[in-house]
């Protein structure tokens, strides 16, 4: 009799040890959830950031495009069109600054990958504006910030998130 009542308690004993050792994989597995999850939400606000980082920096550029052109043409003033027209949103293909800002979101053009305002493109997250502050006759301060909202990820509380770039320009005659 005692060699079946021996049984009866290994048998027990196996059976609570194998809840326990499902209890332990299954927190073990909750916590690698967590950490993909986790993962997942930091990747997306990381590649949201490098594509408003590009953004900003061809924000500048475009006005830097644009004084540029004023330096080519004969008789117009290095900063025409620059100075008192601001804020203000560019895109990348401007002659000129777009004045003023809407706050409309970027629109990305799927087949070439640009971004615009121009109709037809899918909306994106992003807003630039561009502001040009005259420090004085020869120098210039461009600020270009893209805005954007995340998803927040994990808590689901979007994030309002922000790149600023400044750069100076300097009219810098020619001997």
């Amino acid at each position: 009799m005692s060699t079946q009542s021996n049984l009866k308690n290994v048998k027990g004993q196996t059976l609570v040890e194998t809840i326990v050792a499902l209890a332990v994989l299954m927190m073990g597995l909750m916590g690698i959830l967590a950490l993909l999850t986790r993962s997942f939400a930091i990747s997306n606000f990381v590649s949201d950031s490098y594509i408003a980082t590009y953004l900003a920096s061809e924000g500048i550029e475009v006005v830097k495009s644009l004084i540029d052109h004023n330096g080519m043409q004969g008789g117009v003033a290095w900063n025409e069109g620059l100075v008192g027209n601001c804020p203000c949103e560019v895109e990348w293909s401007s002659t000129s600054l777009l004045s003023p800002p809407t706050g409309q979101t970027l629109l990305l053009d799927i087949t070439t990958g640009l971004y615009s305002y121009q109709a037809g493109g899918t909306p994106t997250k992003f807003v630039r504006t561009i502001e040009v502050v005259d420090v004085d006759a020869d120098h210039l301060k461009v600020n270009s910030t893209v805005t954007w909202d995340s998803s927040g990820g994990i808590t689901g509380v979007p994030i309002h998130s922000e790149v600023n770039l400044e750069d100076h320009f300097f009219n810098i005659p020619r001997p």
